[in-house]
């Protein structure tokens, strides 16, 4: 079984790797990145993949790396995330012209290929309660539209298709040991690690509510999901409860044992755009996913790998 994953050089994307090298010891793992660097968290996963350099936006160029990899089973992680900037012709270009150029290329092989998109829980925007596969969508920003933008458009190519099964995982935050600056918990984890006993942390607004899931629980939902996911469907994967961003550095200070200050940053006070955001989770745990991660021992994770890397 030859299995592609775009963006493998990533967060999420070595996570991944190493959980389907370990379920599936046989199968060929390759990766499509714009410039590839070392694994750095599973180190033997240098010598077992095989990685190829692509512009997933250059037609010719995508087309000729699928050919040579001839995937069975294809993650496309590759785009970029909620953290991307402003750059609206940019992130439309890699999110959306990358995934079709992309799913055009496997189309021609010609033969049966599972393919797990990656989109967003962000493409509900703010939700009053857990939102489901079947409720309306209300993309909040650049990154959320481009993926919604990218949902349609892979639909279009699927209903059209004699050979692609293709599957669409709406994930919420996932966070673990690794995980880049940029994001929430990253950026308080490594602020901590690196203060003193005593410090103090400038904060802007904390009162968001979000859905967080380990990294180990979202992969072992994608794998899931090439194995019996049903095709043109939508997936959420969630924990299907929320935590209000204040919370979440309360506990990283707790586990810290640091005394750290909050202090509010006027400055830094922008009112959040997504207010609340939480999936309902009950159509993936039918085909037998279950959250298995704390996030308190999640967050501890976290904490100790930034405390080591300081």
């Amino acid at each position: 079984m030859n299995v592609l994953i775009t963006g493998i050089s990533g967060f999420v994307g070595e996570y991944l790797a190493h959980s389907i090298q370990r379920k599936y010891p046989k199968a060929k793992i390759f990766g499509i990145e714009r410039a590839a660097k070392p694994f750095e968290l599973f180190p033997d996963l240098n010598k077992k993949v095989k990685i190829l350099i692509c512009d997933i936006t250059n037609a010719h160029d995508v087309e000729n790396k699928i050919r040579e990899i001839s995937p069975d089973k294809v993650f496309h992680l590759a785009g970029f995330a909620s953290a991307s900037g402003k750059d609206r012709k940019l992130i439309f270009d890699v999110n959306v012209l990358g995934t079709t150029n992309i799913l055009k290329a496997l189309e021609k092989l010609g033969k049966k290929i599972k393919v797990v998109l990656i989109s967003t829980s962000y493409v509900y925007g703010n939700t009053s309660k857990p939102a489901k596969e079947s409720g309306k969508t209300s993309p909040v920003g650049i990154y959320a539209e481009s993926k919604r933008k990218m949902e349609m458009e892979s639909f279009k190519i699927a209903k059209n298709s004699k050979n692609l099964d293709i599957i669409i995982a709406r994930s919420v935050n996932h966070i673990g040991p690794g995980q880049k600056k940029g994001f929430v918990v990253p950026d308080f984890s490594s602020q901590i690690a690196g203060f003193d006993k005593e410090d103090e942390i400038f904060v802007g607004n904390l009162e968001a509510k979000r859905d967080f899931l380990d990294v180990l629980d979202v992969v072992e939902a994608y794998i899931i999901l090439a194995e019996k996911g049903k095709s043109n469907e939508i997936y959420n994967i969630s924990s299907k409860k929320t935590i209000k961003i204040e919370d979440i550095l309360n506990k990283l200070i707790k586990i810290s044992q640091k005394n750290i200050i909050i202090k509010k940053d006027p400055e830094k006070m922008r009112a959040s755009d997504i207010r609340v955001n939480c999936l309902d989770n009950s159509k993936i745990k039918k085909l037998g996913w279950k959250k298995k991660n704390n996030i308190d021992k999640t967050l501890k994770k976290t904490y100790l790998y930034w405390r080591k890397n300081k």
